[in-house]
């Protein structure tokens, strides 16, 4: 073993070429094969060293190799012998798995006692115990011992748990009858408690349903149950994904049931609100009593462990923290639906639709047309309404849809449930009434804007539009009012502003004189009637209103020419602006009446703005009648005034005065307006006074004589006047005419007028 060393520097002097990538054998090989060349005897002499070299390594470090052979080939022996056995072991109990078997007798004693300490006899006990519970489970479950049930299910679901029957492949039969019996028994229990919250037939046939007591009572155990097996968001889930159907399966069975009756409307909202109404409540008590149960040891939250791989969502849909408010919306969800499909509003720009026969029930007693002992007879009535097939497409039609289903429903519904009430409210102004107030404003338009819209119905003292705009507003006002309508106030608010419009243009057509239009409104740049002096009015003292229109009026009178074409002095002309101003104020007081109910809990400045300008064009109306007496009455004493002869022609001439306020009176009594509107007899006498001194020189008068005569005149202007109401006379132009008549001059009217007979004398 020391040589080794020097051996293998001695391979690596004389043999290291050989381990270069290029070394060619061939040369070597051949110097080798001559056995007489020295290269021969040196790579031998090589050779039998290596070999002496190799052999004493292997008989010093390997020497137990050959027992260690035989060692292995031993224990294979042995090992082989232990598999058979274990091969043998384990087809018994695969014949125990697939018999179910407890009788171990055919077992040896080193079998059993094998099973023994692996406890496999105990897991086969508890498979056998597992497979007598399941085979009376579906019993329980049809006598609807829903209790012994749940508990027989926790006792399989324990000793699953305990002995991982699972692992078992034995079990994987047993495993899927004891889920179809698990889920046989949870569709029974959530069939119960549907058959209580969907209560349909109870609605139908007007019974009593249960009370939170009896409810308590039927269904503590049930609902525990389902906790005790963590399967209550099993029955959430159930009542989410089918809650529609069940609505609509009992809608259609209500509606149904209202074929017969005489008011089919008035029976259908008040069945269907009281269902409604009913599953609220049901479902309130429901949820009340899962919160009440004792759960010490259950947590409704994190389910059990799921023994039988039934998938379960995170979260509660009805029974957890906002459950009832998820059920609102469902409800309100499915509530709108049927109300969309029975009242059906059709859009006013829309044309009407096509009639069709889907989902109309048939009615006919085919009893009655084909006797019973034909066929053709039951086939008919098997296929009518004693046969009816759901469809979950649209509900079953018994009357011609209405708007009037949602008013129905709107004032049943109640204080129950606050929360429908204003959807459907909302639902209704958003679908019903924008279509009605399309229409509403369309028919507006046709009244007032039709050619004879303000002419006057003097029969009925009204203008011809006025009974026809009060029944439409009345009627949208009663609808608005059966929904609390506080927030559509702009329609009724766009409809008066409509008609006031309309009144100012009527105004222009009544007043024609421009004296008195630009003495009651202010004109923009244009030439155009600055609208804002409306508001302007109502702010304003009416007496100074007056004065400051008087005072205009005056001034135009007094420089301006008033024009025939520009009087009215025509009776029914005098009865057709009392009747407008009559029917203007019932126009307001109607008004007045209807934005009561918008007004109620707030204030309104868009509506207290048209009230102002309702106030306003009273005044202007009222003012521009008086006016318009004062320029007629002026139009006629300047003619007394300037071309009067003082002969028959001045009587004619005094009297179409005098007429004026007959005529006016005459209408005030056939409208019935209160005489305190006509204020204009003093500012007439005060307007004839100013006008008479003013154009002293043009004054008809030529002589004492006729002097004399024209100062009768003007006395009998004031006694007539006096005697209709006035309470001031035309003093200062009397005292100038008497100081003339006695020859007196005290100022310059006097002078003039002296002067002026003193000519023509």
């Amino acid at each position: 073993m020391d040589d080794i060393p020097s051996l293998i520097r001695e391979l690596r002097v004389d043999w290291e070429k050989t381990l270069d990538e290029d070394f060619n054998p061939l040369p070597c090989a051949l110097a080798l094969s001559d056995s007489d060349s020295q290269k021969s005897a040196t790579f031998k002499d090589m050779y039998h060293k290596l070999d002496e070299t190799m052999t004493n390594i292997i008989e010093k470090n390997y020497q137990g190799f050959s027992d260690f052979v035989l060692l292995y080939g031993h224990a294979f022996k042995l090992n082989q012998e232990c598999y058979n056995t274990l091969q043998m072991i384990i087809k018994d109990c695969q014949i125990i798995k697939n018999t179910y078997s407890e009788d171990f007798s055919h077992l040896s004693k080193e079998k059993r006692e094998l099973l023994d300490q692996k406890k496999i006899l105990e897991i086969y006990k508890a498979l056998d115990t597992v497979k007598n519970i399941s085979n009376f489970l579906n019993e329980k479950i049809e006598r609807e011992r829903f209790q012994e049930a749940s508990t027989d299910f926790l006792n399989i679901y324990d000793l699953t748990n305990e002995y991982d029957l699972k692992s078992l492949k034995c079990y994987k039969n047993l495993s899927d009858d004891i889920i179809s019996l698990k889920t046989s028994l949870l569709n029974n229990i959530f069939k119960k408690i549907k058959k209580t919250i969907f209560s349909g037939e109870e609605v139908i046939e007007n019974k009593a349903l249960l009370q939170k007591e009896d409810l308590e009572d039927e269904y503590i155990d049930t609902l525990g149950c389902l906790i005790r097996l963590g399967e209550l968001k099993e029955l959430d889930i159930y009542f989410y994904k089918n809650f529609s159907n069940f609505f609509f399966e009992d809608m259609q069975k209500i509606i149904y049931s209202c074929m017969e009756s005489d008011d089919k409307v008035t029976c259908l909202v008040k069945k269907s609100v009281l269902y409604i109404l009913n599953i609220l409540k049901t479902f309130e008590v429901l949820i009340s009593l899962i919160k009440n149960i004792d759960k010490t040891n259950i947590n409704l939250i994190q389910n059990q462990e799921n023994y039988f791989e039934v998938e379960i969502d995170d979260e509660y849909h009805f029974f957890g923290k906002n459950g009832i408010i998820k059920l609102e919306d469902i409800l309100i969800i499915e509530t709108k639906k049927f109300l969309e499909f029975y009242s059906k509003i059709k859009d006013y720009d829309q044309p009407e639709s096509i009639f069709s026969l889907d989902n109309v029930l048939d009615t006919v007693d085919y009893s009655s047309i084909f006797q019973k002992k034909y066929a053709v007879s039951k086939r008919m009535e098997n296929n009518s309404k004693h046969d009816f097939k759901i469809s979950y497409n649209k509900y079953f039609s018994i009357f011609k849809p209405t708007p009037e289903v949602l008013f129905l429903f709107y004032e049943n519904i109640g204080v129950e449930f606050p929360k429908l009430k204003e959807n459907i409210r909302i639902y209704i102004t958003e679908k019903y009434i924008k279509i009605k107030d399309k229409e509403l404003s369309s028919k507006i338009n046709d009244i007032i804007l039709s050619e004879h819209a303000f002419y006057c119905d003097f029969k009925n003292q009204k203008l011809i539009f006025f009974e026809k705009l009060v029944e439409i507003v009345k009627k949208w006002c009663n609808e608005m009012k059966r929904i609390g309508f506080f927030d559509n106030w702009n329609v009724i608010n766009q409809i008066f502003v409509s008609v006031l419009k309309k009144y100012k243009e009527c105004f222009l057509k009544i007043f024609k004189c421009n004296l008195i239009i630009k003495s009651i409104f202010k004109f923009d740049s244009n030439g155009n009637i600055d609208e804002n002096i409306i508001l302007e009015r109502n702010i304003r003292n009416e007496i100074n209103e007056k004065e400051e229109g008087i005072d205009k009026l005056t001034r135009f009178l007094m420089i301006k020419s008033i024009y025939k074409e520009d009087l009215i002095f025509k009776k029914n002309e005098y009865l057709k602006i009392l009747i407008t101003i009559d029917t203007f104020n019932k126009l307001y007081d109607l008004y007045k009446e209807t934005i009561k109910g918008f007004e109620k809990n707030q204030v309104i400045p868009e509506l207290e703005a048209l009230s102002h300008e309702f106030e306003a064009t009273v005044k202007i109306f009222i003012l521009a009648l008086n006016f318009e007496l004062i320029v007629e009455s002026m139009y006629f004493y300047i003619i007394f005034f300037r071309e009067c002869t003082y002969d028959d022609s001045c009587n004619e001439t005094l009297q179409k005065i005098f007429d004026i306020f007959k005529e006016i009176k005459n209408a005030f009594k056939i409208v019935q307006i209160n005489l305190d509107i006509l204020w204009c007899l003093n500012p007439i006498l005060e307007i004839f006074s100013k006008y008479s001194i003013r154009y002293v020189r043009y004054l008809n008068v030529n002589n004492l004589e006729d002097l004399n005569v024209y100062i009768e005149k003007i006395e009998l202007i004031e006694e007539i006047f006096y005697g209709l109401g006035s309470t001031t006379g035309m003093t200062e132009w009397l005292n100038i005419l008497k100081s003339t008549q006695n020859n007196k001059s005290t100022n310059e009217e006097e002078k003039i007028l002296i002067d002026k007979i003193s000519r023509h004398c």
